[in-house]
């Protein structure tokens, strides 16, 4: 007959399976007739009238109710075999339990960490719609990306607003610390400048006060509850005010603080007109007071959007006042929910967006380490279980009642699993989030873990259970029962799965060991400076008191201290650039000069070596016209554009600039960055960090006299210091931070790796029993049998170390990009780890070969 496939799916979707084979047959005869009588077609509309008169209950439902009673006594039995099955091999399933355990204990902190990274501002209602304005000098018609500036002009605020109709809404954004006066009280706070854009545009829960009108008028102020707690005692503060040097301010509103993840900062904000001093220029295309939000329509792409930025760009900037400098600039979108990731920008609370793929790819390969050491445990221990799986196949048990049989012991060890995973991540949570400086909390993904974590639990059951039982489903009976022994089941992709897992433990291991040599380097690196017995303290206070006179009163307070050696300050923190300019030289190559503010004695207390002229000096009037003590790559730089022997004099087109010295190179950025070329100016006085150069004899003492230094100025406020080497380190917390995580993932994947050859090794020797007792028989030696066995598993991590070689290499190398100083990556990176990882397996490998080895041959031969 013509094949009917569909005709005949249909009838099996409800016929009974006993009956559908005689049913199928009566039709399959009756089509036959029916294509001598009528035609084709006519034949095979009867056939499909004649499947659908079979639709009827007296079909469907005969023998069904039975069957499914026999169905739900079954699927009973199968947990109650897997419970026994769990109760009989305690210390294998207690492997199995810890391995997976841990598996989706770590799988489900990576889910959290990247749920929390990619949440971050995500709160705002129209977060997908809003941007930050930055500026992008162009060079040789290229936007040079490295240095973009989230510092606009002034004038494009207003002009956004008059020719860009596809804007709703658009607000200047700036902030700063400042004075507050509250009655006798003084304070120094961070406070925000906005225009009353920003309430349209950003969501805020407001506790108090209407947000329409909140910042109304230009002596208006909001403060987030925190804040409010932190100054008044209470939250109830609407209409009470606070004084700064700009005029009373009336609080008008008090909203909620925003949460942890969240770029922004916001706890006091007032009108941007605030901001611009009787100088100001808030109209001009030269001049820039802070950075630009913009939100544009649903209506209006982006496309469209950079587009109109562009045109206004080539319309109002001006270009730059000097010919070899920069003569184009456009403008970037950056989207709100990107600010997290925006490193290059130095904003606050912002992360490198490949932290979230990097945790997330070592959660998956933990996890995949943990569920093939499940499934290499599950062959191990059903090596002794042939014999249940041929008799239960004699008396009638299907493929299908036999994966069922191994799957629901998989789901038992699972749901044991679960709790302990939780129960783990419990206690690993808190340590997590102190060496990581998060506050990740289940609750804080609302229900979304539960999620995660049923998805977590069906990959983990599939991978892991699957596996075994189609692959135990598959033996033959016969070949079972006609064998004396209990059992000689032979995984056959069990080397594969060794071979993957070993690969994963390599990777990881790899890449810690070269982690940890590039960290090595960098404590250890000559930085053109000497870091050691120098205190650095930061000048910001809550009191308001001024940096110069906490620099002043330091110096004269600890004039007379012998264990204080030198005082110095700088503008910024050590490492922060104030300025930067670029322009283009005479051969059409683009050149970057960088700007920062110091004092008289930074240079000496710091070691730094004077390569030619000399350093700023009290004795010079160093401080009538701009003066600058340069470093050697600005004065290679300048000589070799300038053509002059000399970087000392005047600067080339500058002429109210001088260089009074050259130092030699040194590292003040991270090692991440090349030395640049910059020009050290006078203007620490009034600067952010205090350095204090002290002796060793009596460095306790010291410190509590530079603090009672502090109290005695500032009064009863923090004293904040550091040591400058530690200073020094914290510049690498981030990357040490990761190299302890991956530390810790590789220990534990290698941990459940190992748990895993153990039980392909006990598989093995449960199978080569016999073997080994007539090797004995035979008089083959202890060492031999050692070699034997020991030989394949190494040629296994041999080839797991060949794939993991590659990969460890490239994903090292991208680690290592961002620094600017690297290790040369040699084969000892490679070398020890392998070692180490042959050395484990080879005690695992031993210790299962040793306890059958001790076993007397005539009991294993004895039934031969």
């Amino acid at each position: 007959m013509s094949k009917l496939p569909f005709a005949f799916r249909l009838l099996r979707t409800f016929c009974p399976d006993h009956l559908y084979e005689e049913i199928e047959g009566d039709l399959i005869q009756k089509f036959n007739r029916d294509k001598q009588r009528f035609t084709i077609g006519k034949a095979k509309r009867k056939l499909y009238w004649n499947i659908i008169r079979f639709f009827r209950p007296g079909i469907i439902l005969r023998n069904k109710l039975p069957q499914q009673i026999i169905s739900t006594i079954m699927i009973q039995n199968y947990f109650v075999v897997a419970w026994r099955s769990f109760l009989k091999r305690k210390v294998l399933s207690s492997i199995n339990i810890i391995g997976l355990s841990f598996g989706i204990a770590f799988a489900l902190l990576a889910f959290l960490f990247v749920h929390d990274e990619l949440s971050f501002d995500q709160g705002h209602k129209n977060s997908d719609l809003i941007y930050r304005v930055d500026v992008l000098p162009v060079h040789n018609e290229t936007p040079q990306v490295d240095e973009r500036s989230t510092s606009v002009p002034s004038a494009l605020h207003s002009t956004i607003r008059q020719e860009i109709s596809g804007v709703d809404y658009v607000t200047r954004y700036n902030g700063y610390n400042k004075t507050l006066i509250l009655g006798e009280e003084k304070y120094t706070e961070k406070v925000h400048y906005v225009d009353q854009d920003f309430l349209s545009m950003f969501t805020l829960e407001f506790i108090a006060g209407d947000f329409k009108s909140a910042l109304s008028s230009i002596n208006t102020m909001i403060i987030s509850d925190e804040k409010a707690l932190k100054l008044f005692g209470t939250v109830d503060v609407i209409g009470k005010t606070i004084e700064t040097k700009q005029g009373l301010f009336t609080i008008t509103g008090v909203f909620k603080a925003l949460p942890k993840n969240s770029t922004f900062n916001w706890h006091i904000i007032i009108r941007y007109e605030n901001y611009y001093g009787k100088d100001a220029q808030p109209d001009s295309w030269n001049s820039s007071y802070g950075s630009l939000f913009i939100q544009r329509k649903p209506d209006f792409s982006a496309e469209a959007l950079k587009s109109a930025l562009r045109k206004t760009a080539d319309t109002h900037v001006p270009p730059f006042k000097y010919e070899q400098y920069t003569k184009r600039t456009e403008f970037a979108l950056m989207p709100l929910p990107e600010l997290h990731f925006d490193t290059k920008s130095n904003w606050t609370n912002t992360s490198n967006k490949a932290s979230s793929y990097v945790l997330a790819s070592i959660a998956v390969m933990v996890l995949l380490v943990a569920c093939l050491n499940y499934v290499l445990l599950s062959l191990a221990g059903s090596a002794s279980r042939t014999r249940e799986i041929g008799v239960r196949k004699v008396i009638g048990a299907t493929r299908k009642m036999i994966r069922f049989q191994f799957l629901s012991e998989s789901i038992v060890i699972i749901l044991i699993s679960v709790p302990v995973s939780l129960l783990l991540l419990y206690v690993i949570l808190p340590e997590f989030n102190d060496f990581m400086g998060r506050s990740l909390t289940l609750t804080g993904s609302g229900n979304k873990w539960i999620a995660a974590l049923a998805f977590i639990i069906l990959f983990t059951g599939i991978l892991a259970g699957g596996y075994p039982a189609a692959a135990l489903s598959h033996m033959v009976p016969q070949k079972i029962l006609k064998s004396n022994t209990s059992g000689n089941y032979k995984a056959r992709f069990s080397g594969l799965l060794i071979v993957f897992q070993f690969t994963a433990c390599l990777v990881m291991l790899i890449c810690a060991v070269i982690m940890y040599s590039q960290m090595k380097m960098i404590q250890t690196r000559d930085l053109g400076f000497n870091k050691e017995q120098v205190i650095a303290i930061s000048t910001k206070n809550d009191r308001a008191v001024p940096p110069e006179k906490i620099i002043s009163n330091f110096r004269n307070e600890l004039a007379s201290e012998p264990n204080v050696i030198m005082i110095s300050a700088l503008a910024f923190d050590f490492g922060d650039i104030g300025g930067i300019s670029s322009k283009v030289n005479s051969e059409g190559k683009q050149t970057f000069e960088y700007y920062t503010w110091v004092d008289y004695d930074f240079f000496e207390l710091l070691d730094i070596k004077l390569v030619e002229g000399r350093f700023f000096s009290r004795s010079h009037a160093d401080t009538i016209r701009r003066r600058f003590v340069v470093n050697r790559a600005f004065a290679d730089q300048l000589k070799l554009e300038s053509g002059a022997a000399s970087a000392i004099g005047k600067m080339p087109n500058r002429p109210d600039d001088e260089i009074v010295g050259v130092v030699e190179n040194f590292n003040f950025e991270s090692l991440e960055n090349e030395v640049k070329p910059i020009a050290f100016e006078l203007g620490g006085k009034n600067g952010d960090q205090l350095l204090v150069k002290v002796s060793p004899a009596d460095l306790p003492g010291t410190i509590t006299k530079l603090e009672q230094t502090w109290k005695k100025v500032v009064g009863d406020n923090k004293f904040a210091f550091t040591f400058f080497d530690d200073f020094i380190n914290n510049q690498y917390k981030r990357y040490t931070q990761w190299i302890r995580l991956v530390t810790i993932s590789t220990c534990l994947a290698i941990g459940i790796a190992c748990l895993g050859l153990l039980g392909i090794i006990s598989l093995a020797v449960i199978n080569r029993t016999k073997e080994i007792g007539i090797r004995k028989v035979l008089g083959a030696s202890t060492m031999a049998i050692l070699t034997l066995f020991s030989k394949y598993y190494l040629q296994l991590i041999v080839v797991a170390f060949v794939l993991a070689a590659p990969a460890a290499f490239y994903l090292s190398s991208q680690w290592m990009h961002d620094f600017a100083y690297k290790i040369d990556i040699t084969w000892v990176h490679f070398v020890y780890p392998l070692v180490g990882l042959i050395a484990l397996a080879l005690v695992i490998v031993g210790s299962q070969v040793a306890k059958t080895i001790r076993i007397n041959p005539a009991d294993t031969l004895k039934s031969e």
